[in-house]
């Protein structure tokens, strides 16, 4: 038998996760549209930016995608 769940509930549910990928400081400066140099000097202030291990950033798609949407928005 089928559970049901009212609506409001059914409304508060996230959307289904897509995979993030992320992204090196060459494909992350073009998405962005600045040199690799800004990305580097800005690494550690991006809200985007993941340390994997020491001396190796990678870049959330999702988190560029979210903090644009932010910037340009209001």
């Amino acid at each position: 038998m089928a559970r049901l769940i009212p609506p409001a509930i059914r409304r508060a549910e996230p959307e289904p996760q897509t995979e993030d990928r992320l992204l090196n400081t060459e494909e992350t400066a073009t998405v962005l549209g600045v040199s690799k140099d800004w990305i580097y000097r800005n690494a550690r202030t991006l809200p985007f930016a993941l340390r994997i291990s020491t001396g190796r950033v990678r870049y959330s798609k999702k988190g560029i995608k979210r903090w644009i949407k932010r910037r340009t928005s209001g």
